[in-house]
């Protein structure tokens, strides 16, 4: 026991001190849509069914999320402070369960903390953790997955069929969360099938028959649900689907692209890939120099992974070949569970379907896997450079590998945490000067901030203020946490006012009226259009440079007056 409290202890020191710049970041995008949906849920007296329900379309059912997502946000409101506690809680709870899990497969105290610290402080996954707006589907999911894999293992020593049915039931809990872990549906008898070279339906009869009952459920309740369902919002093609034949090369590329994806911090993927470019393609240089960032990141990286996915296997295979069944047994499980976790990704539609890099929130179900498989051969070179060395123990050379390897992704991972902390603190500033200046605002009201910046990709002349989303419905957000009373029309989450970046636009309903613009042409327009007086414009100016926001609502308000008499 006490070796285990250890662990645990090693593991909350390990996500503390690699994630200790998260507090001072802020919400980033999709976190301002979720409030704004909350908003609408609470505002039209949505009840439970209301809140689960997916809103239009039929790519996501979550109800748990929606569930805890709306409790969290009626107890903690914009208070940054208790959602990043619950984020580390779910990751340390989930780096937790990845150590007992893997110390049910080896038995090795040593082998299983260490593929949880490497799980903890992988470098590509922590934006599960660190970008809220993902954290309790992404974490909840990964908590009742690991606890069903548990399950699973552990019936399959004992043959106790509360595990079995622990194992489904943590299962269905998972889905409620997120449907990445659907995988486990072919996972576990293909796993089966394999280690015991045969079906033995009969002998695990309380396994098979749990797990097909939450299949029906849980494909009923789709089935349910898709009847009358609005389409999906958004351009078609964003959803559209390609041919077989290029559904059968994803099928086969995309569990080579997870496996050095959970394992390889991108950064290093991408520098080999331009390195690549340099020595062996230098027609795909810009001005002879610099590689190019979309070859780079598509073929050149393709390239790179296949590599590695081929070192990585050939390595895998001379280390464990001559071991005992049941590491061989856990290394097959792995090998199962790492392309199987990724397999449904397959299906994205549109141009996001052919990105070679997966989105780090998706990294967090195969990393699962990898970490145990990195920590497994870490060990096994560990033992036979103490073969060759006897001076060195085997222990010592283990903690060494594996120190760096956590130690590298710990680092990088605060490296992107210290970056995101600068840019929340200018966010936060901006939000706050606005309210401390303006604290209430008239039934109708329309912002007009102008900014010298462009961010995030913008050409030079379209400038923004330093946000991911559009500051209109941030406003609204942010506003309402104020005491702001807005009717629930402004956050009817199928129309999602204000949200793009780029929007501009004013409306009123329910007695209100509430706009934002940054083009001083289209504010005048709207204006006139509404009958809006110049009383009703809030101004400021964004000094990039200086990191300065400057009211500037008297000096609009005389030019709006001027402007209009014209």
């Amino acid at each position: 026991m006490k070796k285990h409290v250890a662990a645990f202890i090693i593991i909350v020191l390990i996500v503390i001190g690699t994630f200790w710049f998260f507090p001072k970041s802020f919400f980033q995008q999709d976190e301002w849509a979720i409030f704004g949906n909350m908003i609408y849920t609470k505002l039209t007296n949505r009840n439970l069914l209301g809140v689960i329900l997916p809103q239009s379309g039929l790519s996501h059912f979550t109800p748990f999320t929606r569930i805890v997502t709306r409790l969290t946000f009626d107890w903690f409101g914009l208070d940054f402070s208790p959602y990043v506690l619950m984020a580390a809680v779910f990751h340390t709870m989930n780096s937790f369960l990845l150590y007992v899990l893997v110390y049910i497969l080896f038995g090795q105290w040593y082998i299983a903390l260490f593929a949880a610290l490497l799980f903890a402080a992988n470098a590509n996954t922590h934006q599960a953790t660190s970008w809220l707006a993902t954290t309790i589907g992404t974490e909840g999911c990964a908590v009742f997955l690991l606890l069903s894999l548990i399950c699973f293992f552990l019936y399959l020593k004992k043959k106790n069929h509360m595990y079995a049915y622990g194992a489904a039931v943590s299962w269905f809990l998972s889905l409620g969360f997120k449907e990445n872990s659907f995988f486990l549906i072919g996972l576990l008898p293909i796993y089966l099938m394999i280690r015991e070279r045969t079906v033995h339906i009969y002998r695990n009869k309380s396994l098979v028959i749990s797990f097909a009952i939450v299949l029906a459920l849980y494909v009923g309740i789709r089935l349910l649900i898709a009847v009358g369902a609005p389409p999906p919002p958004g351009p078609a093609e964003a959803y559209s689907q390609p041919d077989l034949f290029v559904l059968g090369y994803r099928f086969i590329m995309l569990p080579l692209r997870s496996f050095v994806q959970a394992i390889v911090p991108i950064q290093y993927i991408l520098f080999l890939s331009s390195q690549l470019l340099r020595f062996s393609y230098p027609q795909f240089l810009a001005d002879g120099k610099i590689p190019d960032p979309y070859i780079v990141e598509s073929v050149g990286a393709d390239i790179v992974m296949l590599f590695l996915s081929l070192c990585f296997f050939v390595l895998v295979y001379f280390l464990v070949r001559r071991k005992t069944l049941v590491i061989r047994q856990a290394v097959l499980f792995c090998f199962l569970y790492v392309p199987l976790s990724v397999v449904l990704l397959i299906l994205v539609g549109g141009r996001a379907g052919y990105a070679s890099l997966f989105e780090p929130r998706n990294l967090y179900y195969p990393a699962i896997g990898s970490s145990v498989l990195v920590g497994l051969l870490l060990w096994e070179l560990s033992t036979l450079v103490g073969r060759i060395f006897r001076r060195f123990r085997v222990v010592t050379i283990f903690v060494l590998l594996t120190g760096t390897v956590i130690g590298v992704n710990a680092r990088l991972i605060r490296q992107d945490l210290r970056i995101l902390a600068e840019r929340s603190i200018v966010r936060k500033n901006i939000l706050t000067s606005i309210v401390s200046v303006y604290p209430k605002l008239p039934e109708n009201v329309i912002f007009y901030i102008e900014s010298d910046t462009a961010y995030y990709g913008f050409a030079p002349e379209d400038t923004i203020l330093p946000f991911q989303s559009g500051i209109g419905q941030t406003l609204l957000v942010w506003y309402y946490a104020q005491g702001e009373r807005w009717p629930a029309c402004f956050f009817d989450y199928n129309k999602d006012y204000l949200y793009a970046l780029e929007s501009q636009d004013y409306k009123g309903c329910g007695g209100r009226g509430f706009g934002y613009f940054r083009s001083y042409t289209k504010l005048l327009d709207a204006l006139r259009e509404h009958n809006i007086s110049s009383e009703a414009v809030i101004a400021f100016r964004w000094v990039g440079g200086e990191r300065r926001l400057v009211d500037e609502t008297k000096k609009i308000r005389e030019a709006i007056a001027r402007d209009t008499r014209k």
